[in-house]
């Protein structure tokens, strides 16, 4: 990976943010929430992506009867207010950038979204739509951008802002901006990177696709070009980011090195998923692509192959089964394969889904791996307090028979919205429970028994 000098450039402090994000703890429980606010304010301002600062913030300020303002917290947001008492609000960047070329990669375009089956038969209400907005690559040269794992901020040469790139809390970013000079990276660099970099859905469904947009814009890589990203840690990013022969050393860790960047061009691929709502049908299709020209060959679907997708305590990230053994016994008597993707390759993996016939998961980044699946393919989704639509808008996009089932009947929040944002962390890591007679139910229903 590259590195920088530190001569008047802003790096992340992980170890002072974390520090800080002790003593807010500590403030709250002891009810002290006036220094809890300033404590978390000082994660922040150490590491602008610290998610967890954002939370502190929003239990302070509802400790103080200060919903709204907890409510914008918790979705990645800093209320005015607390705005005032760190960071400036006089942007220098307020005319709209004009310096800067845009090319088209794919257009607007709107899919059908039909409800899930489910044991009750269909999961009610209207067919939504996937509405994609289209892609495209701005290049900019001789710009600036922060780019962190939770903020993007993209300047044209004069230091007026590229809108459509912009994600967090700017004002955030243009005070610590101003204190700090960008590091230079070269001749070219691809800002790559989305949030939820550490998690292998966004590596496949967000980041890997923006060389789709590269290339559909009439962009060719160049072996000197530098590519940003919050991380790429994980040997599943590695892997991928070598598919299209970007070498180690061509990759930035921006939470290592520092977002806060400049070269002599950027290019900055736009891309909008928001949890499959508004991807576009190429996006699948380019994926299994990829995956096949990289194999050298395609994969044949099994008429009889099932998998049931399972995770080991390390990867689940909080969401258990609390009868996964047992699950996996009633599943394996119907001729399930039981996967656990930590123990695959990417090309493994892709070949495994390319393969089957019927897929059974619970919610979770393994299910990313659909979008290697065939048309026809039976994907089943286990949830409990939580569901995204991202699987099923993959299923809908790639020509797949989607079924859910909710496996724990807890009465969900959703009319209350400041309710469902601020338990939204808790519900996702939830772990649940399965009914196996319902999942047998379930499997007769999609034809799987």
């Amino acid at each position: 990976m590259n590195d920088a000098s530190d001569d008047g450039l802003f790096k992340i402090d992980l170890q002072a943010a974390t520090k800080a994000c002790a003593h807010a703890r500590s403030a709250l429980s002891e009810n002290r929430l006036f220094d809890a606010i300033n404590h978390a304010l000082d994660a922040i301002a150490f590491r602008p992506s610290c998610f967890m600062a954002y939370q502190l913030l929003g239990q302070a300020l509802d400790g103080q009867g200060r919903a709204v303002e907890a409510t914008e917290c918790y979705r990645g947001q800093l209320p005015e207010r607390l705005i005032d008492v760190r960071f400036s609000r006089i942007l220098h960047a307020q005319t709209a950038a004009v310096d800067f070329q845009r090319y088209p990669a794919f257009p607007v375009e709107k899919t059908n979204l039909p409800p899930a089956f489910v044991l009750e038969g269909l999961s009610g209400g209207v067919d939504r739509e996937i509405t994609s907005p289209g892609c495209f690559v701005d290049q900019v040269v001789q710009g600036t951008v922060w780019h962190d794992a939770h903020n993007t901020w993209v300047l044209d040469r004069s230091g007026r802002e590229v809108l459509e790139h912009t994600q967090g809390c700017r004002e955030v970013l243009q005070t610590l901006s101003s204190q700090h000079q960008p590091v230079w990276l070269g001749k070219r660099v691809i800002v790559l990177g989305a949030r939820g970099a550490h998690n292998y859905y966004h590596w496949t469904m967000d980041i890997i696709p923006k060389m789709g947009v590269l290339a559909a814009a009439g962009f060719t890589l160049q072996k000197d070009d530098i590519y940003i990203v919050p991380f790429a840690r994980n040997a599943f990013a590695i892997e991928l980011l070598r598919r299209f022969a970007i070498r180690e050393s061509q990759v930035v860790e921006t939470e290592k090195v520092s977002p806060y960047i400049t070269a002599d061009e950027i290019l900055v691929p736009w891309l909008q998923n928001k949890m499959g709502l508004t991807m576009g049908t190429w996006l699948p299709h380019f994926m299994r692509r990829s995956v096949e020209e990289a194999a050298g060959n395609s994969t044949e679907p099994d008429c009889q192959r099932r998998l049931y997708i399972s995770r080991s305590d390390s990867s689940a990230d909080g969401r258990t089964l609390g009868n996964q053994k047992e699950l996996e016994a009633c599943l394996t008597q119907r001729n399930f394969e039981i996967i656990y993707p930590e123990n695959y390759t990417v090309a493994q993996q892709a070949v495994l889904f390319g393969s089957a016939n019927v897929v059974l998961a619970a919610h979770g980044a393994g299910l990313a791996n659909i979008v290697y699946c065939r048309p026809g393919t039976t994907v089943i989704e286990l949830y409990g307090q939580h569901l995204s639509p991202c699987y099923q808008a993959i299923c809908a996009l790639a020509g797949y028979r989607y079924f859910n089932h909710k496996c724990d009947k807890t009465l969900n929040c959703n009319h209350d919205n400041r309710q469902a944002i601020r338990t939204l962390s808790e519900r996702r890591s939830a772990g649940f429970s399965v009914c196996l007679n319902e999942v047998a139910k379930l499997l007769e229903l999609s034809g799987a028994s």
